[in-house]
């Protein structure tokens, strides 16, 4: 991990009906890019790792937002069971229907507006009771 602090706020918590949500967002490694900034590169799941134990016990749900591709966020929904859905991207694929891994719910709309989703996270006492893409 990097001794520098994010340059990007690291997430947000928006409160809805009394739910409060927590998003919080990665991108894929564009090195050369970054470096040309001055910022400096670390590894993203060991960002996520550290964020995830801040926001958690803030929030009754986790929205991950991912740049990071299919693969890296199938990887993130195995090592990180209490994010409650991940917003893919990055591979340009989609989810006719969502994908589950390991109780995390993947949804993905391809690229350059091919298709769009609906994602909806049901609640009940403030309680996440039911997640579904349609």
């Amino acid at each position: 991990m990097g001794s520098k602090e994010p340059y990007f706020k690291p997430y947000t918590i928006k409160e809805t009906n009394g739910i409060k949500i927590g998003f919080i967002a990665a991108t894929v490694e564009f090195t050369p890019f970054y470096l040309a900034l001055d910022w400096e590169v670390a590894n993203a799941f060991d960002w996520i790792e550290k964020y995830l134990r801040e926001l958690q016990p803030q929030v009754d749900v986790i929205v991950m937002m991912s740049h990071l591709g299919m693969y890296d966020d199938e990887s993130l929904a195995n090592k990180f069971p209490e994010i409650d859905l991940i917003l893919s991207s990055h591979t340009h694929h989609h989810f006719d229907k969502g994908e589950r891994v390991n109780g995390v719910l993947l949804a993905a709309a391809g690229r350059y507006g091919e298709y769009i989703g609906e994602v909806t996270l049901e609640f009940k006492d403030g309680e996440l009771t039911g997640k579904k893409r349609s």
